[in-house]
C-alpha cells in the first residue's frame, strides 16, 4: 500500500500449530481468496480476532497466513522485510497468548477469581469478616506457549500497543501503561516515569 493512506487494522500474533491447517494463501487459491470467503472457513483463532477487530470498531484484520502468499518465495521475502511495520502500525496487535495453535481460539471463558469471607473475632468486638480475594502469580502470565516463540517474540515487540489474551487475564501494554485484569499488576506512565 505505498503511498496510499493506511486503514487502522489489527495484526494477529500467534502459533499456528503443528502442519499447515486451512485458511493459508497460495498461489492456488489466491484469486479465489481475493473474491472473499466465508468468516466459518477459516480457524477460531482468526475468527476470534475478527470478532474482536469489529467489537473495536477497526475494519481490518493483518493475518500472516492469509496476507503473505505461503508458497511464493518472492512475496515471502517483500512481506518478512515488512513485518517489523505490520506490527508497529497495527491498531493493535492481538496476541493470543492461551492458544497453542490457530485452531484453539482466544475468546474463551475463564474462571472468575473466587473471594472468600473469614471470619475473625477481637475480644470485646462484634465478629468481623476480612475479604480475601484470589490472585493469580504474575508467572501465569509469563509461561505461554506463544512466549516460546522467537516469531511472535518479535511480534510483541515490535507492537507500541498489544492487547494479550492469556489463559488467566488479559493484558494491554503500551507506551503509557501496561494493564491486566487484576488490578494490583497494572502500571502506568506515571508508575514508569517515577521508576526511572
Amino acid at each position: 500500500m505505498a503511498g496510499r493512506a493506511v486503514p487502522p487494522y489489527v495484526a494477529l500474533s500467534y502459533c499456528w500449530g503443528d502442519g499447515i491447517q486451512g485458511g493459508v494463501c497460495t498461489t492456488a487459491n489466491l484469486s479465489t481468496l481475493l473474491e472473499g470467503m466465508a468468516l466459518c472457513e477459516l480457524p477460531l483463532t482468526i475468527r476470534d480476532a475478527v470478532q474482536v477487530a469489529i467489537a473495536s470498531g477497526i475494519n481490518w484484520v493483518w493475518v500472516d497466513r492469509l496476507c503473505i502468499v505461503q508458497d511464493d518465495p518472492q512475496d515471502l521475502e517483500v512481506e518478512l522485510r515488512n513485518m517489523a511495520g505490520i506490527y508497529a502500525n497495527a491498531s493493535p496487535v492481538l496476541s493470543a497468548a492461551c492458544a497453542q495453535n490457530s485452531e484453539d481460539g482466544f475468546l474463551s471463558t475463564r474462571e472468575a477469581p473466587q473471594n472468600f469471607l473469614l471470619p475473625f473475632d477481637i475480644a470485646g468486638d462484634e465478629p468481623g469478616h476480612v475479604l480475601l480475594h484470589e490472585q493469580y502469580s504474575f508467572a501465569d502470565r509469563s509461561i505461554s506457549f506463544i512466549d516460546q516463540r522467537a516469531w511472535t517474540f518479535q511480534e510483541h515487540a515490535m507492537a507500541p500497543r498489544l492487547l494479550r489474551f492469556g489463559e488467566v487475564q488479559t493484558e494491554w501494554r503500551c507506551t503509557e501503561a501496561h494493564l491486566f485484569d487484576e488490578p494490583a499488576y497494572s502500571k502506568t506512565s506515571s508508575f514508569y516515569q517515577k521508576t526511572r
